[in-house]
């Protein structure tokens, strides 16, 4: 990946005009979805291999975060009727990295992510403590499935109406069966490891089809008031 191998070598700007002669070719999503979420999974796998440094590692984190602010679309507005999405991440700050980067993509009328800066109990409870109707769960790390079934069953448990997507990117094609089949069980609604499909998902939604409890405490649009975006620059 060329975007990748120029992060290893520290040349910024050859970096962005990857990214840049890129746009047109596969637009806002895609780049997520074809460039900047593969090379934070290739920085966990290198780092975790000791292949770079920490230092690397925080100097590739900066310019993938940097590089995912510049990935909206500047006309995305509250998309149709539906509710305001809560988006939560396992603990983890690639993960985090990967919702904001969402988060940019649709929207920010659209999406309320829940700071990365909170404990994963703190974390759940303030998810909870906005009622949700639809919440998004990220994990990149294959680390993390346990971490996001146990998310999947507790705002199940308190929000038996509420939609779930999952995002698990980067998925073997061999586990994936599997791997939906548990986080279902566990209370999902559907699982996709891609930002092209999870916005695809939202998109079908049905206002209709949203029971639009009245205790939800998103009737309005929420931002991220701490985004790793802006924090890891």
């Amino acid at each position: 990946m060329r975007f990748y191998q120029r992060l290893l070598a520290r040349d910024e700007d050859e970096a962005a005009t990857v990214v840049e002669r890129s746009r047109e070719e596969l637009g806002p999503v895609g780049i997520v979805d074809h460039i900047l979420v593969p090379a934070l999974a290739l920085v966990v796998q290198h780092r975790s291999e000791n292949e770079v440094t920490d230092e690397d590692a925080r100097f590739m984190l900066d310019v993938i975060a940097e590089t995912g602010q510049t990935v909206g679309m500047p006309d995305a507005g509250a998309r149709r009727a539906l509710p305001v999405v809560v988006g939560l991440a396992a603990r983890n700050t690639v993960d985090q990295l990967v919702l904001e980067m969402m988060q940019v993509v649709i929207g920010a009328k659209n999406m309320h992510v829940i700071p990365g800066d909170q404990t994963a109990e703190q974390a759940l409870r303030h998810t909870l403590e906005l009622k949700p109707e639809i919440v998004c769960l990220v994990a990149l790390s294959p680390t993390r499935s346990s971490e996001i079934r146990n998310l999947c069953r507790r705002i199940r448990s308190a929000r038996r109406d509420a939609k779930i997507l999952v995002l698990r990117p980067h998925v073997e094609e061999e586990d994936l069966p599997r791997t939906v089949q548990r986080l279902k069980d566990a209370g999902a609604d559907a699982v996709v490891t891609t930002t092209k499909d999870a916005v695809a998902w939202f998109d079908e939604l049905q206002p209709e089809a949203m029971s639009a409890p009245e205790d939800s405490d998103l009737g309005a649009p929420h931002g991220s008031g701490n985004s790793s975006l802006t924090a890891l620059r």
